[in-house]
C-alpha cells in the first residue's frame, strides 16, 4: 500500500505533524509518500512536488514487483477520480504484469485525516 497526499494540512490538523514541519514542508511543495505496515501508518518517503511523487510511486511499485509473475492492483483516490487517472497511466505505461481490479474512492473516516486529494494502491502478487 502507497498513497500520497496533496496537502500537509491535515496531518497537521490531526496532530500527526507539527505546525513548523507542516509549514516548511507547504513550502517547499513536499508531497509525503505513505504506507501501511503492521495496521499503522508510515512514511515510506517524500517527494518535492506532484510529478517526482507520482515518479517515486511508480519506481516503489516497479522495485516491488521485480520478479513477481502477475500482480493485482487496486488504485485508491479521495475528491476525484482525475486524482489517480495520472498514476494509472504512468503504471500502466511501466509495462508491469498488471491485474486491474477496481478504482475506489476512499472513505470519509479516512479522508477526514488525510484530507482531499489523495490517491495510492494497493497491490499483491498472485
Amino acid at each position: 500500500v502507497r498513497f500520497t497526499l496533496a496537502t500537509l494540512d491535515y496531518l497537521k490538523k490531526n496532530g500527526r505533524i507539527g505546525g513548523a514541519q507542516a509549514l516548511l514542508g507547504s513550502l517547499l511543495g513536499i508531497k509525503p509518500i505513505l504506507t501501511l505496515k503492521e495496521g499503522r501508518v508510515e512514511a515510506a518517503g517524500r517527494a518535492r512536488g506532484e510529478k517526482k511523487a507520482l515518479a517515486e510511486m511508480v519506481e516503489a511499485l516497479k522495485t516491488w514487483s521485480a520478479g513477481r509473475q502477475k500482480i493485482r492492483i487496486y488504485y485508491l483516490y479521495n475528491a476525484e477520480e482525475g486524482d489517480v487517472a495520472a498514476f494509472k497511466a504512468a503504471v500502466q505505461a511501466a509495462g508491469l504484469p498488471l491485474e486491474e481490479r477496481v478504482t475506489s474512492s476512499i472513505g470519509g473516516v479516512i479522508s477526514t485525516h488525510t484530507g482531499p486529494g489523495v490517491y495510492g494502491f494497493y497491490a499483491y502478487s498472485l
